[in-house]
């Protein structure tokens, strides 16, 4: 190793601890700075930073888990928090999984919310040393950069529930390499974050990492506890489905496969069944470009032959499946791209350690798009406000108008072209997995089916060309 080298690098035997421990130091430090500022009274300054990162703060903080605490206590008061909710600040009805009131305890009411949103915060802020496990100095800045942005400040200044499924689905990935047991209690966390929050059932995806027989006694075993919790919960599901808004601000701070097929549709003013034919076209175009761009990733990617038990791309793995799942199933509010944070070692590992510069390349151009939208909210507000800044007329020309447009679709479209990258990624690891292996073997069998084919799907390559 070079002298040079050696000066950036981090080896196991020196300063590896050192240098994990830096971001959740770090970040237990800005925690503090803002909750000084709150208690003494600056709110100016408290509001200020965090309104100039594109943030929208409360009055007060920990609001999403005031939210779940609010709904609990008015629930033991008799109310109906599907319809209403007078114990909450905003007067929000219940929209989260039944399973939320049943576990939080009968003491913790609206009160509890300031210590058990502080709690929350310091637990996800301190298992960032668990999840960024950096070996330079280099992939410190990175990884700071990704969690020093507004999104995390955002998701933590809210203390989102969401920060409780960054943490069951990080255990998961921990348990995810262990003994038999291990294994089976990461199935069990997935299944758990999924009946949370809903979308992490993606994750129990991963049982296919089992043979044949297990496989298919735990993927039955998954469907006969989901079936009993939408039966024992199933009219509380059916109101709490009913009140998750709908139709939300297409060009707002959120993210979603349906923001740009129907704001483009909102665009041109049609309504009615052009409306649906024009957004049906779109999402139909966008989605082939998707599977072919994925299909693309997973190819490349084989030729890296990674090692998915590597801490680094099992955290990659579950967060690859999770975004997609987040990205097509709803409109997400932007503090759920705290789940980037699970993606980012493993494309930051993927692009140290492979000598193919496509892949390489590629890699960095997905760290970079992360970053972007882990900033896109300061990004966007502080380009409007210069935009205003520029000309006192700027809001009411054409000009700026086409910008904040031009803006939009760019923004749109990353999201779409990441989001099929994290697609191919998921197939990668799924496509590794010993069911996968054998589905293909079996297919092998059939006579018919091409098996060049077969073998390019599984090792991203014709087994006649040298590797």
């Amino acid at each position: 190793m070079s002298a040079t080298a050696a000066s950036v690098s981090l080896s196991p035997e020196r300063g590896f601890d050192a240098c994990r421990a830096v971001i959740p130091l770090a970040g237990v430090l800005v925690f503090a700075a803002f909750a000084l500022l709150w208690l003494a009274g600056w709110d100016a300054a408290y509001f200020g930073i965090q309104r100039a990162l594109g943030t929208n703060p409360f009055r007060f903080p920990f609001l999403d888990t005031h939210a779940l605490l609010s709904a609990a206590e008015c629930q033991r008061q008799g109310i109906d928090v599907y319809i209403q909710n007078p114990c909450d600040a905003l007067g929000r009805v219940h929209a989260y999984s039944p399973l939320w009131l049943s576990l939080i305890p009968g003491f913790l009411g609206t009160g509890g919310t300031a210590a058990v949103g502080l709690g929350l915060d310091l637990i996800f802020i301190l298992s960032l040393g668990i999840v960024l496990r950096p070996r330079s100095w280099g992939e410190v800045a990175v990884f700071a950069l990704a969690v020093f942005s507004p999104i995390t400040l955002f998701a933590v200044e809210r203390a989102n529930c969401d920060l409780i499924i960054f943490l069951l689905l990080t255990g998961a990935a921990l348990l995810w390499t262990g003994s038999e047991r291990m294994r089976l209690l990461s199935y069990a966390v997935c299944l758990f974050a999924g009946a949370l929050k809903y979308f992490p059932m993606v994750a129990l995806s991963l049982i296919v990492r089992e043979r044949w027989r297990r496989g298919f006694i735990l993927g039955g075993a998954a469907g006969l506890a989901i079936v009993v919790l939408v039966v024992d919960y199933r009219g509380e599901l059916r109101a709490a489905l009913a009140n998750i808004p709908a139709g939300q601000d297409y060009f707002g701070d959120v993210f979603s496969a349906r923001n740009l097929p129907l704001g483009f549709v909102e665009l041109l003013g049609v309504a009615g069944t052009p409306a649906r034919i024009v957004a049906a076209a779109l999402f139909v175009g966008l989605g082939a470009a998707a599977i072919s761009r994925g299909w693309a990733v997973m190819r490349l990617l084989a030729r890296a032959r990674s090692d998915w038990d590597d801490w680094e791309m099992r955290i990659l793995a579950i967060g690859s499946l999770v975004l997609p799942a987040c990205f097509f199933t709803a409109q997400n509010v932007a503090y759920r791209c705290v789940y980037l944070l699970l993606v980012m070692p493993g494309l930051v590992r993927l692009r140290g350690l492979s000598a193919d510069r496509a892949l390489r390349r590629g890699r960095g151009a997905m760290i970079a798009v992360c970053l972007v939208m882990l900033w896109e909210c300061a990004i966007g507000f502080n380009i409007g406000r210069l935009l205003h800044q520029l000309s006192a007329q700027s809001a009411a020309s054409g000009l700026y108008t086409l910008l904040q447009l031009a803006y939009w679709l760019g923004r749109e479209l990353l999201w779409w072209w990441l989001v099929a990258g994290f697609l191919g990624i998921a197939a990668g690891c799924l496509r590794t997995t010993p069911l996968f292996i054998e589905l293909l073997e079996r297919l092998r069998a059939v006579p018919g089916v091409r098996r060049r084919r077969l073998d390019r799907l599984e090792g991203g390559r014709d087994r006649s060309e040298p590797v």
